[in-house]
């Protein structure tokens, strides 16, 4: 049986280690720095799948805005960026909002496939044919606002992405926003009603008559996020640890820092 060990999470607080798995993963007391530090301290699996768990619907969901309704390929999209969260983990530790990290590289990584599965096509000759979103029920405004949506909150300083990211697409109450963010609940209050009024400008600037101060944050609490697949959900974590394992070089220099780069330069 491992020695268990006490260790404090970014926010002071005690959180108790067995091994190399937190007790209780799920526990939402548990923040993501403590769960990412787990995984690639201790190679804690069920800390990873936490993070999965926690992260998976609002990546999807961008993926899904990003390939214009493919769910094939958004499912390629998302297994691509948790993948390379596994691999980059250890680089990413002291990022405070890991969600913010996974939504710019969902939009990267869709970039990518986007740009590959239409060369693709091209040399089979085949027509492009991509699912519509539908689901949830078709709303006109957040039909006119979605493919404006990811583009405009990439324009954002990070501060402003991972406020709003932290609200609307991990749905957190603003104390739970300040704790992440490492302020007090009314400067999160605030903080977020500054960035919802920076997008606000972008989407009407860019062609999005849905932008009003009433409608914009209510678009983004019921559609933002739908719930992604479950048959997605079970079998990410598994794939994206084996497939980061499946590169062991860099994963060890990452994790030892043997690499001839900084860090953050792999990132």
């Amino acid at each position: 049986m491992t020695a268990e060990k006490l260790m404090s999470d970014s926010g002071g607080r005690a959180v108790l280690y067995s091994g190399t798995v937190p007790m209780n993963a799920a526990d939402p007391a548990i923040d993501d720095q403590t769960l990412l530090r787990d995984y690639t301290e201790c190679g804690s699996e069920r800390a990873f799948a936490e993070l999965v768990r926690r992260h998976l619907p609002q990546v999807y969901a961008a993926a899904l805005r990003r390939v214009n309704g493919d769910r094939a390929l958004a499912a390629d999209v998302t297994q691509t960026v948790f993948t390379d969260f596994a691999r980059k983990a250890p680089g990413l530790v002291r990022i405070r909002v890991p969600g913010g990290w996974l939504h710019r590289h969902t939009g990267f990584t869709a970039g990518k496939l986007v740009a590959r599965e239409r060369r693709h096509r091209l040399l089979e000759q085949e027509a492009a044919v991509m699912n519509t979103l539908t689901e949830p029920e078709e709303d006109p405004a957040w039909a006119a606002t979605a493919p404006l949506l990811d583009a405009a909150l990439d324009a954002l300083p990070r501060q402003d992405r991972d406020a709003l990211v932290l609200r609307f697409f991990e749905r957190r109450d603003f104390r739970a926003v300040g704790a992440a963010l490492g302020v007090s609940d009314d400067t999160a209050q605030k903080r977020v009603n500054r960035a919802l009024d920076k997008l606000r400008g972008l989407l009407t600037r860019r062609g999005s008559g849905y932008g009003t101060a009433a409608a914009l944050p209510a678009l983004l609490m019921t559609f933002a996020v739908p719930p992604a697949p479950a048959a997605l959900a079970a079998s990410v974590p598994g794939k994206a640890l084996a497939m980061a394992a499946a590169r062991p070089a860099g994963w060890l220099a990452l994790l030892h820092g043997t690499s001839g780069w900084p860090i953050a330069e792999q990132i």
